[in-house]
């Protein structure tokens, strides 16, 4: 039996189940990463709205999805692994884009690879696309749904 063929929760005697250890782990480090990503970009929020609104709003919706996805990711639900990879390579696309081209009304971060908060927001956003597809490919989460 290969690991991705592994169950991830063991069934007890009394008919109750527990996750397995690792998954479980997963799970709430993959949470914390979505709660750091949600927190940097929610601190930013108010300034991106003044500085260009279209960031401001795509800020928010990233907020919302962080939460969102966290539930799922702490439910065991592959929904919730989906969107967490979703968002947090969406993060990762739209960054690069501010750093290389710039996007519209938004010319400012071109060059600017090296600011403190955005070099954790890469952290966390990278370390949950990393969790997410482990979790996905390897079928480490604990609902078909």
């Amino acid at each position: 039996m290969s690991n991705a063929e592994l169950p991830r929760t063991s069934t007890h005697v009394d008919g109750s189940s527990t996750t397995k250890p690792l998954v479980r782990l997963l799970e709430v480090a993959a949470f914390a990463g979505l709660g750091v990503t949600a927190w940097i970009h929610l601190s930013e929020l108010s300034s991106k709205f003044r500085e260009v609104p279209y960031l401001g709003v795509g800020y928010a919706l990233l907020v919302v999805a962080c939460v969102v996805a966290g539930i799922g990711v702490v439910r065991g639900d592959r929904r919730g692994w989906l969107l967490a990879a979703a968002a947090t390579a969406a993060t990762l696309i739209g960054f690069t884009l501010t750093r290389t081209t710039g996007l519209p009304g938004a010319m400012d971060d071109i060059g600017n690879w090296s600011e403190k908060i955005a070099v954790y927001s890469l952290i966390a956003e990278g370390f949950v696309l990393a969790a997410a597809g482990f979790a996905l490919v390897g079928g480490h989460h604990r609902s078909g749904r």
